[in-house]
């Protein structure tokens, strides 16, 4: 079955993944996503790391910020950016180098403030054209991965101490034996 050809005036609903939306204001024509439409209903609150910018008066200029798809860089301002004849505002961020990526402001859920240490001057920032962040995200993931095995590995093993029942007719010095010894099995 054929797909339908838009008309003027005309909705059509369709199933298919998109990421976003766009739109063409020149041709009067439109996508809009499920996410787009139902915007105004309560989601659940994202897994995210970073502190979430809500808004563009989250940030100043020179703030180091986080893209999700291309890491850490500077936040540079918001600056209209003319496309075809229309003018839209685009989030500007500085990356190492002279790399700059521009994202319309209508995707800054993809964008959050850096909460790691340091500031501009000492944070590596990422390059656009580089595998460099998607290799520190895969480390963090994995880190974090060791780390979690590592605490069920421990309290799997506290659950199954056995501690020896010590009288009170001992001295301290055989209770402190008693328990360093249960506690080294």
């Amino acid at each position: 079955m054929e797909p339908e050809k838009p008309l003027p005036g005309r909705i059509i609903v369709s199933p298919g993944t998109l990421s976003a939306g766009i739109e063409y204001p020149v041709t009067k024509f439109a996508v809009f996503t499920h996410t787009a439409v139902h915007a105004d209903r309560k989601r659940p609150p994202k897994k995210k790391k970073g502190e979430e910018i809500r808004s563009l008066s989250d940030i100043s200029i020179g703030d180091l910020v986080v893209h999700y798809s291309y890491g850490i860089g500077i936040f540079d301002g918001v600056h209209k950016i003319e496309t075809d004849g229309v003018a839209k505002d685009y989030i500007k961020i500085r990356y190492a180098g002279a790399d700059v990526l521009h994202i319309p402001v209508t995707q800054l859920d993809l964008v959050s403030r850096y909460i790691g240490s340091g500031d501009a001057g000492t944070v590596k920032l990422n390059k656009l054209n580089s595998d460099q962040w998607q290799k520190s995200k895969a480390k963090a993931k994995a880190a974090a991965k060791e780390m979690a095995s590592e605490l069920i590995e421990l309290y799997s093993r506290r659950r199954t101490i056995r501690f020896r029942r010590i009288s009170k007719r001992t001295s301290t010095i055989s209770r402190l034996i008693l328990s360093s010894a249960a506690l080294t099995r």
